[in-house]
C-alpha cells in the first residue's frame, strides 16, 4: 500500500515480515535494527502511531478510498466508552455508550462525562477568549503568559500545576536552536560556539516564558530515568562549558 496509506512507506522500509502468532501476539521482523520502532509506530504520542483497524470491517475494502465512516452502521468502530453521534466541519460529538465492554468485564468504570464535543483547532487568542468565557473546557498548547491571563480571569480554570506557575509539565522535547552544519557559516564550530555563548538561557526563561521552565544543556528533558546517562557526562559538560553566557 505504499505510499498511499499512513506510515506505509515506513513499513515498507522497516518491516520484513509481520505474522499473527495467536489472537493476542504479533511477531514483526525488521529489515534492520531500529530500537525506536515500537515507540515510533506503536505507542500513541501526539497523534502519531499506526492505527490498528478491525479486520471484519476493513477486509476486502479498497483501503486508499475507504472512509470507515457510516454512523448508521456504527462506524467508526472504537474500543472506548464513547460513540460518535455527529460529525460536521464545525464539530464532532461523542456520546457515552449505554453499555461498554470494559465496564461489563470489571476492567474500568463508566466515565461520568456524558458528552464530549470537539471543535476545530483555533488560533491561540480565540482559545484564550473561549476559556475565559467558559465556552471551552480544555485545550492543548498555550503560552505561559496566556495561561496566566486565563487563570487570573477565570477562577474555574486550572493547569497542570494548579493555579500557580510554572503551569505546564516537563515536556519531552526541549525548545532548542539547531544549525545546518553542512552550510556556511554554521559549518564553522567557532561560529556555533559564539552563538551558544551569546544566549542568556536564564533571561529567555524569565522573559520569554515568564519563569515557566528550566534550562537544559542537553537535548533531553530532565526525566529521572535519563539521569544516570546525563550524569555520566558531567565531566564533559565541565570541560566544555555549554551553558556559559558571556
Amino acid at each position: 500500500n505504499a505510499p498511499e496509506l499512513l506510515f506505509s512507506t515506513d513499513m515498507e522500509t522497516w518491516v520484513e515480515e509481520a505474522v499473527a502468532l495467536d489472537d493476542l501476539t504479533a511477531k514483526i521482523r525488521l529489515t534492520a535494527p531500529n530500537p525506536r520502532f515500537i515507540f515510533t509506530y506503536f505507542t500513541h504520542n501526539f497523534g502519531n502511531g499506526v492505527p490498528i483497524v478491525p479486520k471484519h470491517i476493513w477486509q476486502g475494502q479498497k483501503a486508499e478510498v475507504f472512509t470507515n465512516f457510516d454512523m448508521a452502521k456504527g462506524w467508526p468502530v472504537v474500543s472506548g466508552p464513547y460513540e460518535m453521534v455527529l460529525s460536521t466541519p464545525q464539530q464532532r460529538i461523542w456520546d457515552l455508550r449505554e453499555s461498554w465492554w470494559a465496564q461489563k468485564a470489571g476492567f474500568k468504570e463508566m466515565p461520568k462525562v456524558e458528552r464530549i464535543i470537539y471543535l476545530p483547532f483555533m488560533e491561540e487568542t480565540k482559545r484564550v477568549q473561549n476559556l475565559l468565557t467558559n465556552h471551552l473546557d480544555s485545550c492543548l498548547d498555550m503560552r505561559p503568559p496566556n495561561i496566566r491571563t486565563i487563570i487570573e480571569g477565570n477562577e474555574k480554570v486550572s493547569s497542570w500545576t494548579g493555579r500557580q506557575a510554572p503551569f505546564g509539565y516537563l515536556d519531552w522535547w526541549p525548545i532548542s536552536l539547531g544549525f545546518n552544519a553542512l552550510e556556511a557559516p554554521f559549518d564553522d564550530k567557532e561560529i556555533r560556539w559564539a552563538i551558544n555563548h551569546a544566549i542568556d538561557r536564564a533571561q529567555l526563561i524569565e522573559v520569554g516564558w515568564q519563569g515557566s521552565g528550566t534550562s537544559t544543556l542537553l537535548p533531553f528533558p530532565d526525566y529521572p530515568p535519563l539521569r544516570k546517562y546525563t550524569e555520566s557526562i558531567a565531566d564533559l559538560l565541565e570541560e566544555y562549558p555549554v551553558g556559559t553566557y558571556d
